[in-house]
Formats: structure tokens, C-alpha cells, sequence
């Protein structure tokens, strides 16, 4: 989810600047601390919609956004408990 959160924000945004390498790469475990809750508000075919709790150190710059589209992949720890 932060990854998807990410690409709603700015590239020179503290979140998007301090874990760019964990944004693109395979692995993100710092993820867990800046997600703190996260709860599916509604799913359809084609978009999902979740509440989230987290700081607004790292988040705050998604907050004037009303909706973004992005392309986002599993890490492949996650994509291991998964199967």
C-alpha cells in the first residue's frame, strides 16, 4: 500500500525521497511503520477504496488528492505467504 500511496505523491516528497530505493525495489519492510492501520472501505472490478491511518509526515501531501490511478506489484516476501 505504500508503494501505491507513493505514486499518488510528488517524486520529491519525504516519503518518495527517503525510500526510493524500497519503493522500487523487491523488498519494503519499513512499510509496516508508516502504515499504522489500514481497512477495506469498498472493492468492484475496477477500484478499491481503504481507509488508512498513518502520520501525516508521510502522507500529507496525498491528502489534496481526490482519486489517482497506479500500477503497483507485491513484495515477493509477501507474494510467498500469499501462496
Amino acid at each position: 500500500m505504500v508503494r501505491l500511496l507513493a505514486k499518488g505523491m510528488d517524486e520529491n516528497v519525504t516519503l518518495n525521497r527517503l525510500y526510493s530505493d524500497q519503493i522500487s525495489g523487491e523488498e519494503f519492510p519499513e512499510a509496516e511503520g508508516i502504515i499504522w492501520l489500514m481497512e477495506e472501505l469498498s472493492k468492484d472490478s475496477l477500484s478499491r477504496e481503504f481507509f488508512v491511518t498513518s502520520s501525516s509526515f508521510w502522507l500529507e501531501d496525498i491528502l489534496e488528492l481526490a482519486e489517482f490511478e497506479a500500477d503497483i506489484y507485491v513484495d515477493e516476501n509477501d507474494e510467498d505467504e500469499q501462496n
